[in-house]
């Protein structure tokens, strides 16, 4: 895996690094998931918080961190993250083939 930049963010779209994991190749500036080079269809948000979250490998991330950094100024449910979250989970296979 390539390591994000020190001080890049995943939802503001400053990030300058690309992480490669298993089949996947994940790119913060062009914010762009690719398995096996083909795009993988993520919405915004969902893109938003797997950059976050890869940016934060390192660290315990809260949720309401998460929240802050994938929807800086606007007030967001709990609820809206789980479905994201669902969203990335989904898109990286979480589950097909006892992948985890």
């Amino acid at each position: 895996m390539t390591t994000p930049n020190a001080g890049a963010t995943g939802g503001a779209g400053a990030a300058d690094w690309i992480a490669n994991f298993g089949p996947f190749r994940l790119s913060a500036r062009e914010r762009l998931l690719e398995k096996d080079g083909v795009p993988v269809h993520l919405g915004g948000r969902a893109l938003s918080l797997l950059i976050t979250l890869v940016d934060a490998a390192s660290e315990v991330v809260s949720k309401r961190d998460l929240i802050a950094r994938v929807w800086p100024d606007v007030v967001v449910e709990e609820g809206s993250l789980r479905v994201h979250m669902v969203a990335v989970r989904k898109a990286l296979g979480d589950g097909e083939s006892g992948a985890r």
